[in-house]
């Protein structure tokens, strides 16, 4: 299975050969909808990145396309992100949660986003600002409501909780830091040929208001194939630097970090590889298979 933004999805066989492509539904309110992962019994989990109260305006004349107005918001305000169930051939079926998403503010600097992913029947999510992994079984059907679980389809199974790897305080030198990798973003875009000026990086960073504290995690999550352990990527401050996943057993544990390159972006492991996306130094992106070493008696 094959996404291709932002909605269309396209079926390979297991021998590379094109089967059939759909697109999700839409959902009213919440366009640009994206899905995630799928569950045992075929439907798949979706989501949806519009900001929250996203609508389309009626047209002012005929033959005019409706246009997507979005609310203002203030200044490190955190939108939500909507999440659904679609069918295996994109039917919306129904609403699933809501879990905290994005800074959608203007300023953006060191914002915290959520990390979630599919395992089996269970959904797991952390919110970003603290490491927090909560686990949903997905329920086959709705759920009644009691003190910490909503009605609905979900049931909270488990959390777990680690206090961040590092100091998150956002210090002045890790500011002038930040002022840094503006600048030299601009140096590269005006040594392409793009028509930058570095008058647009002093713009840029006299708008910038920096928070107290830095996230406390990435913004990507990981389940295991034919496990049950899960890596959950730590906060990079450098695009440079390596990424640092944590990994935490089945009993949710805590075990340690592995380290993947700084190009490569994960999307799948097993107890013995790891699978992604790599991109070389002009921006060329290639399936990459790692073998994944661990020490002596570890599971």
């Amino acid at each position: 299975m094959v996404l291709n933004p932002t909605t269309l999805t396209s079926i390979f066989s297991p021998e590379g050969e094109f089967v059939r492509r759909y697109s999700l539904d839409p959902v009213p309110g919440r366009p640009n909808v994206w899905w995630q992962g799928r569950f045992p019994d075929g439907s798949m989990l979706s989501f949806s990145l519009a900001r929250e109260g996203t609508y389309h305006e009626d047209p002012p004349a005929e033959g005019v396309e409706r246009r997507i107005r979005t609310p203002e918001r203030g200044e490190f305000y955190r939108d939500s992100l909507l999440h659904f169930i679609h069918t295996g051939e994109g039917a919306l079926v129904d609403s699933l949660t809501k879990i905290p998403g994005q800074y959608l503010s203007g300023n953006r600097t060191y914002a915290p986003s959520d990390a979630f992913t599919v395992e089996g029947a269970y959904f797991h999510t952390s919110p970003g600002n603290v490491v927090e992994i909560q686990s949903w079984q997905r329920l086959e059907e709705p759920a009644e409501s009691s003190p910490t679980t909503p009605a609905g389809l979900l049931r909270l199974e488990r959390i777990v909780r680690r206090p961040p790897l590092d100091d998150l305080i956002v210090s002045e030198e890790l500011k002038d830091a930040h002022r840094e990798q503006v600048r030299q973003r601009y140096r590269d875009m005006i040594e392409r040929g793009l028509p930058m000026s570095m008058d647009g990086a002093e713009r840029e960073l006299a708008d910038l208001t920096f928070p107290p504290a830095l996230p406390a995690h990435g913004n990507a999550l990981r389940a295991e194939v034919g496990g049950g352990h899960l890596w959950l990527q730590e906060y990079r401050r450098d695009p440079a630097q390596p990424h640092r996943w944590s990994v935490f057993d089945p009993d949710g544990a805590w075990l340690g970090v592995v380290e993947t390159p700084a190009g490569f972006s994960l999307t799948e492991f097993g107890p013995d590889y790891v699978l992604g996306i790599g991109t070389d130094e002009l921006d060329v992106q290639y399936v990459e298979l790692y073998r994944l070493l661990k020490p002596e008696g570890s599971g």
